[in-house]
């Protein structure tokens, strides 16, 4: 049996299982020569069929991340710099209103939220269609599934199958939520917290990698190196600064003063003139403390004590050291590569959990129907 799993979004990859093994995985950025490629990975998905002499009648399932993207653009990294560094007026506007009002701009937030969900059938929707189409494939046999469920599901290839891991997901954004928590018992998948990307620590870091002079969704790593040259009381200046706009609930979600896709407008006007060593080393310091406090209070809730990260903030190497450190860790896995180029693997999950030995209504269920978790408030 063959599942083909994509990632069509940021870092498009493209993933073959065999009868429950991954036999190859590959990003188109290796073929297209452009970083970071956006879009379907039609020669990643060429050279996997070749190198294993099969073709598309003879797989199972399609299955791929729904973050599809609306433009038809490979570059999403340069139009990601380009909002920030020339953005348009409309965008202007909003991102000035989302900072300086963000009482107000939840309400437009949650309608636009409202807006998303119910477009969200239509756009899975689309997606079945689109990909139908281009392969003369099987709609029956696409299928859509959510951004972080991807994320979840990459790791779960590599988790013991007799005891429970709680896996975390962090990042930017994707299908609307920044960060998740969920419960894998080795067969199926629960999760019992989502994070709205208002509150998206990947958004923070991102935007201060474009304010030091470097490229988002690639040069965060310079940040992470860069901050353990800056000086303690100079981190000591410029961390208050920051350390209260995100913050924790009760319901291990993550949550923030204002919508961090702004913090561009935070940057430019608390910390003009830091240090660019120093605000490196206090978001960095935010980062791993957010990411500490979240796992402590998930581990305290559940009592789990092993657990498993994947999404891009999990590139950062710093805060899974401080995550394996923490004495309630008991054992730690680290998604290899665990940006979004890995979704292709969860997907392959996805679909490996769908073969006819399987009852496919019970695992469908059990994922789709255990998401259901109190609403995020405006």
């Amino acid at each position: 049996m063959y599942v083909l799993g994509l990632n069509i979004g940021h870092n498009a990859t493209a993933c073959l299982l065999k009868d429950g093994e991954i036999i190859g995985c590959v990003s188109e950025e290796r073929f297209s020569r452009i970083k970071n490629y956006c879009g379907i990975p039609f020669k990643s998905i060429d050279y996997l069929l070749k190198r294993n002499n099969i073709s598309f009648n003879e797989i199972e399932f399609l299955v791929t991340d729904d973050h599809y993207p609306t433009k038809k653009s490979p570059n999403f990294g340069k139009e990601f710099l380009q909002a920030y560094t020339n953005p348009s007026r409309i965008k202007q506007f909003l991102s000035l209103t989302g900072y300086n009002y963000p009482g107000l701009f939840s309400k437009y937030l949650k309608f636009k939220e409202n807006l998303r969900l119910l477009d969200k059938k239509q756009q899975k929707f689309y997606i079945k269609k689109e990909l139908s189409r281009l392969f003369r494939f099987s709609e029956d046999k696409v299928m859509p599934i959510d951004h972080h469920f991807s994320h979840s599901l990459a790791p779960c290839f590599n988790l013991p199958k007799n005891q429970e891991t709680l896996i975390f997901t962090l990042d930017g954004e994707g299908s609307g939520i920044c960060a998740t928590v969920s419960i894998f018992d080795g067969k199926n998948l629960k999760v019992i917290s989502r994070s709205n990307k208002t509150a998206s620590l990947g958004y923070l870091y991102a935007i201060t990698t474009i304010y030091l002079g470097m490229k988002p969704l690639e040069h965060e790593f310079k940040v992470m190196g860069l901050s353990p040259y800056a000086k303690k009381h100079n981190i000591d200046k410029v961390y208050p600064k920051i350390k209260d706009l995100i913050w924790i609930d009760e319901n291990l979600r993550f949550k923030s003063k204002f919508n961090m896709p702004f913090f561009d407008h935070f940057i430019k006007k608390e910390m003009k003139f830091d240090r660019f060593d120093a605000i490196a080393g206090a978001v960095q310091l935010l980062v791993e403390e957010k990411t500490c406090e979240w796992v402590k209070k998930a581990i305290k809730k559940t009592g789990i004590e092993d657990i498993a990260v994947s999404g891009g903030v999990f590139m950062n190497v710093k805060a899974n050291q401080k995550l394996m450190e923490l004495p309630e860790v008991k054992s730690l896995f680290v998604m290899p590569s665990c940006g979004d180029e890995s979704n292709a693997i969860g997907a392959c999950f996805y679909g490996w959990r769908l073969k006819p030995q399987w009852p496919a209504w019970l695992f469908h269920l059990s994922i789709w129907k255990s998401s259901k978790e109190p609403k995020d408030e405006p």
